[in-house]
């Protein structure tokens, strides 16, 4: 089952800018902090701007997990390393390395809408992606094939 996890944290006044750089400098697609945390489905960063109702600067971290949340946390630490400290630092009663793990999970909010959520796992939706990408390349193989041609390798590639 995914979870929705969303960790909201107030921005020190004056420092939105400095923390935009430094989410900004993370890494992307593959090489992104959440693609190397087992179970993650997306994630994001975002600096939120002030509205009527949240008069500061707001970070969002937001992730689609299908792994229990404070262990997935403790996991994002690790992938970021000192980049946990440059990104949080810059909000209010970030206590550093030491309860990192206990002021994330503290400042977990629970979403109102549920955003591209599976009933899968990560390791099954890949591995579906795999068959796909299996069963489209053997179509375009076997395009001139007889039906019986095909059926006979249908059954050796796709061999239960």
């Amino acid at each position: 089952m995914a979870t929705q996890l969303s960790i909201l944290t107030s921005v020190r006044d004056g420092e939105a800018d400095a923390l935009r750089a430094v989410v900004c400098a993370l890494p992307v697609r593959d090489g992104s902090p959440f693609a190397a945390v087992a179970g993650t489905h997306n994630g994001r960063f975002v600096v939120v701007s002030p509205k009527p109702l949240a008069p500061n600067v707001m970070l969002m971290c937001s992730a689609t997990i299908d792994v229990p949340v404070r262990p997935w946390v403790e996991r994002f630490l690790e992938v970021l390393g000192p980049s946990a400290d440059a990104i949080w630092s810059h909000c209010a009663g970030w206590p550093g390395a030491a309860t990192a793990a206990d002021y994330l999970c503290a400042h977990r909010v629970e979403p109102d809408l549920a955003f591209a959520t599976w009933d899968a796992s990560v390791a099954a939706i890949v591995e579906s992606l795999a068959i796909r990408a299996r069963l489209a390349r053997f179509a375009v193989e076997t395009q001139g094939f007889t039906p019986e041609a095909r059926l006979t390798a249908y059954r050796a590639e796709f061999a239960r």
